[in-house]
């Protein structure tokens, strides 16, 4: 499962601690995207490959992390290009 969360309320210095809880509880891959959103804010997308098994610890540790209220789950193909 590849999850998209996007938070305005997280420091740069916080990323580390994030994604190294985020890949204990089981994620394969952890991205922090920086953006801008509306009225010049700043903000992380998170990108978070998660196998399904680890779906329910890994959301519910976002919530209480990220304070979000939702998240994306993308639905994905993998292509891979080695043979």
């Amino acid at each position: 499962m590849l999850i998209l969360v996007n938070t305005d309320n997280v420091s740069g210095e916080s990323l580390p601690y994030l994604i190294d809880s985020l890949m204990d509880r089981g994620a394969s891959s952890v991205h922090a995207v920086p953006a801008i959103t509306k009225k010049g804010r700043s903000e992380f997308l998170f990108f978070i490959d998660v196998p399904e098994a680890y779906f329910k610890e890994i959301s519910a540790f976002l919530a209480l992390e990220l304070d979000t209220l939702g998240l994306r789950i993308i639905e994905q193909k993998h292509l891979s290009l080695a043979q």
